[in-house]
C-alpha cells in the first residue's frame, strides 16, 4: 500500500509554529552532500553535516515533516520495538551491545538538539508507560523490564494498583514505566531542526521533489522538476515515502499505517485525572492503542491502520470507543482532529543502514519509533560521511538493499486486519 497522500489535518499541523523561509529549488547547485527527505533522519543528517563544516543541501517533495515526522503520536521513546536480546541476536554479541547502549540513551540527543536550538516543541521527560492488556501479558512487561535493567536503564515495574494511580484507570494489569522516554509535538520538532539546519548553513529546499538519482563523475546528481543538486555524497532519508528513487528500496519496508485521533479541550477537572503526570501509554495488544493527554487538555488516542475514508461516521466508533474504556469521564467529549501517516517497518523492528553505492548512504526502516531512532540515525549518516565513525564503531551494520517477499501482500493482509479489529467497534 502507498503512503497515505490524504490523511486529514493533523492536530500538530493545526498547531505548528511558523515554517522557516523555504522556496524550491531552482536552477543547478553544487554542495559537498545532497540530502532527500526533511524529516527526523534527513533534518539530523544535515545538522551534524553543517556542524562539521559540509555544505548541505536538502530536498524535501512536500513540506517540513511532511511524513511520518509530522504525524506521528510524539512519544520520544528510545531504544526500538525489539527487546535487547532479540537485538543482540539479530547483530552479535559485539554489535548488539553497541547498538542497545546507543539507541537505549537516544532521548539525550533529541533533548540537547531542543536544548541548542531552543526548539519550542513541549518536549517533556515525564516517562512513558508500557501497559500489559492482559493478565498474561504481565509476563512480556516483566521480561521486557528485566532485560531493560540488565542494561542499566531506568525503568521501573508497576504493579496494578500503582499502574492504575499512574494512569487513572483501572483497565491494565501491570506496567514498564520507562523513565528515559516522554513526549513531544513532533512536527514542531522537525521544523526547529529545519531552522537549527539552516542557522548552521545548510539550505533546504522544500516542493522539490527528486525525481532522479544518478552517479555524476565521481559524486551524484539529484534532479528535481525546476534543478538539480550536483554533490559529493548523497543521503537518501525518505524512510516509508521512499518510492522508486533508489531500486528496491522501498520494497525493503512494509508500510504500515497510523490512525490518531484528538479530542477538544477538555475542563481541569477532566485533564487531571486521566494520565496526570502527562506520561502517555502504549499497550502490549498485537494491535496497539496509543493515548496521550497534552498539557491544552487534549486527549489523543492512536493505533495501527490507515483513517477510515469516511470520517465522524458510523464506520468510524474506533475513538470513541477507545476513549470510553480509558477515559470513561471524557467519553461524550468531540473529536476535532482525526488523522493518519505511514511508517517503514523492518523485517526485525531494527533500523536498517545501507551504502548501495560509492557515496550514498541509506538509512530507513524506524517501525515507529523515529522520533529518538531516525534523529540517531541522522548523526551517525553525517559522522560515517565525515569519517568519524569506522564500520566496527558504527551501532548499525552496513547491509544490502534485500526486498522483502511479498511485501505488498504482507502490507494489505496487515491493514484489513487492522480494520477488522477497529470493525468491532461498530458494535454496540
Amino acid at each position: 500500500m502507498k503512503p497515505l497522500e490524504r490523511p486529514g489535518l493533523s492536530l500538530w499541523a493545526a498547531t505548528a509554529n511558523p515554517p522557516p523561509a523555504t522556496r524550491p529549488l531552482e536552477g543547478e547547485r553544487r554542495a559537498d552532500v545532497v540530502i532527500v527527505g526533511a524529516g527526523y533522519t534527513g533534518l539530523s543528517c544535515a545538522v551534524h553535516l553543517a556542524d562539521a563544516g559540509r555544505e548541505t543541501v536538502v530536498l524535501e517533495a512536500r513540506g517540513i515533516g511532511h511524513g511520518g515526522s509530522g504525524r506521528n503520536l510524539g512519544q520520544v521513546n528510545p531504544g526500538v520495538w525489539a527487546d535487547p536480546q532479540t537485538v543482540e541476536k539479530h547483530l552479535g554479541e559485539a554489535r548488539g551491545p553497541r547498538f542497545n547502549e546507543a539507541f537505549g540513551r537516544s532521548f539525550e540527543l533529541v533533548e540537547s538538539l531542543v536544548n541548542r536550538f531552543q526548539i519550542a516543541c513541549g518536549l517533556t521527560r515525564s516517562g512513558n508507560v508500557y501497559v500489559a492488556h492482559s493478565a498474561r501479558a504481565v509476563r512480556v512487561v516483566e521480561e521486557r523490564y528485566r532485560q531493560l535493567r540488565a542494561c542499566g536503564f531506568d525503568v521501573e515495574f508497576l504493579d496494578r494498583p500503582r499502574t492504575a494511580a499512574l494512569i487513572g484507570n483501572d483497565c491494565y494489569h501491570a506496567a514498564l514505566l520507562d523513565k528515559r522516554a516522554g513526549n513531544i509535538h513532533p512536527l514542531n520538532y522537525a521544523l526547529g531542526l529545519a531552522d537549527g539546519a539552516i542557522s548552521l548553513g545548510a539550505s533546504v529546499h522544500t516542493a522539490s521533489p527528486v525525481h532522479r538519482l544518478t552517479r555524476n563523475g565521481d559524486g551524484w546528481r539529484a534532479e528535481t522538476g525546476a534543478g538539480s543538486v550536483v554533490a559529493k555524497r548523497a543521503v537518501i532519508a525518505t524512510d516509508s515515502y521512499s518510492g522508486e528513487l533508489w531500486p528496491g528500496l522501498a520494497r525493503t519496508m512494509v508500510p504500515i499505517g497510523v490512525y490518531a485521533a484528538a479530542t477538544e479541550p477538555l475542563g481541569e477537572n477532566l485533564r487531571t485525572s486521566f494520565l496526570p503526570q502527562r506520561t502517555s501509554t502504549f499497550e502490549t495488544a498485537l494491535v496497539p492503542t496509543y493515548a496521550r493527554m497534552l498539557a491544552s487538555g487534549r486527549c489523543v488516542v492512536g493505533t495501527l491502520g490507515y483513517p477510515p475514508l469516511w470520517k465522524e461516521g458510523p464506520l468510524d466508533r474506533w475513538p470513541r470507543r477507545q476513549l470510553k474504556r480509558l477515559f470513561p469521564a471524557a467519553a461524550g467529549a468531540r473529536f476535532e482532529f482525526r488523522w493518519g501517516g505511514t511508517i517503514g517497518m523492518s523485517d526485525n523492528h531494527l533500523p536498517r543502514l545501507h551504502e548501495p553505492a560509492p557515496g550514498l548512504t541509506i538509512c530507513c526502516g524506524f517501525s515507529g519509533r523515529g522520533v529518538t531512532s531516525a534523529t540517531l540515525a541522522g548523526r551517525i549518516v553525517a559522522e560515517r560521511i565525515g569519517g568519524l565513525m569506522k564500520d566496527e564503531d558504527c551501532p548499525l551494520p552496513v547491509q544490502p538493499i534485500r526486498p522483502l517477499n511479498f511485501r505488498r501482500s504482507r502490507a494489505v493482509a496487515l491493514e484489513l486486519a487492522f480494520r477488522a479489529y477497529r470493525a468491532l467497534s461498530w458494535l454496540p
